[in-house]
């Protein structure tokens, strides 16, 4: 599984392409789309859903200044400050917005006949 799944699949899984089969998670759903549309050319059994996984609540997402670092998970300020300036900059959120989490078995039983196909 790949949660957050934006970009590329990670190149080390290219090496096992006749044997893994990724499912994927990106809630932006352009990318989403994009990631169904070409992962599935390096990956012969690839699938991306445009969900955010969670425990099914509703969760403030916070968009950081170095996407990537995005997240519904808060920073720890210990932590925080003890980072270079620069790593606090690109952690510093830069726009929340509330969204519904999902929780997997919600989704495998949702999609239990398309995620049984892909884990044979």
């Amino acid at each position: 599984m790949d949660i957050g799944a934006r970009g590329e699949p990670p190149p080390q899984w290219l090496n096992y392409r006749s044997v893994v089969s990724l499912i994927g998670f990106e809630p932006d759903e352009q990318e989403c789309k994009r990631l169904n549309e070409t992962a599935a050319q390096q990956l012969s059994r690839a699938v991306f859903y445009p969900y955010f996984i969670g425990n099914g609540t509703l969760k403030t997402f916070k968009v950081a200044n170095f996407p990537p670092s995005s997240g519904i998970y808060e920073i720890d300020p210990i932590q925080f400050n003890r980072l270079y300036d620069t790593v606090k900059e690109n952690l510093k959120t830069i726009e929340d917005f509330s969204v519904k989490t999902v929780t997997v078995d919600d989704l495998v039983s949702s999609q239990k006949n398309h995620c049984q196909i892909l884990l044979k």
